[in-house]
């Protein structure tokens, strides 16, 4: 925690944040907007993730996105690009997206570890991508995969 870190409680503010819900990155962007007021946004780093290999059904976001792709990306991608008219006024703006080395067929956790990150030609997403259909390929869910494909 801040206190914790021995920072004072006037040099950082928390704010709600639901990546599962494209509305509550919306709310938040427009707090922060206005909590910032003329101060430039300088840093974003994007680290938020869930990860649910072993659960044998998908869950889903408010917005009915499967919850790793929602989550891992559509919720992260929404906030870079709600922030970047702001982010590219700011002298030396920085965008840091976390990824994970399951996502890397390169890697041991990506390459060796059973599945591998596979998007297809998206056809989920040319399905609609949402609720009941689970992955970015179009075919049944798996929940190690789905982590993999939505890094």
């Amino acid at each position: 925690s801040p206190k914790k870190k021995g920072l004072p409680d006037n040099s950082y503010v928390v704010m709600k944040l639901e990546l599962g819900n494209l509305q509550s990155v919306r709310d938040f962007v427009s707090n922060l907007k206005a909590f910032k007021a003329a101060r430039p946004l300088t840093h974003l780093i994007c680290n938020a993730a869930v990860y649910k290999p072993k659960d044998p059904e998908p869950a889903w976001t408010d917005d009915g996105f499967e919850m790793s792709m929602g989550v891992n990306h559509l919720g992260h991608f929404l906030l870079v690009h709600l922030l970047m008219d702001d982010m590219s006024r700011a002298k030396g703006a920085r965008v840091c997206i976390v990824g994970s080395i399951t996502g890397n067929t390169n890697t041991v956790g990506g390459g060796l570890v059973y599945p591998q990150a596979d998007l297809g030609k998206l056809q989920g997403f040319e399905k609609g991508a949402k609720k009941p259909v689970a992955m970015a390929d179009g075919k049944p869910f798996f929940g190690a995969k789905a982590y993999k494909d939505s890094k």
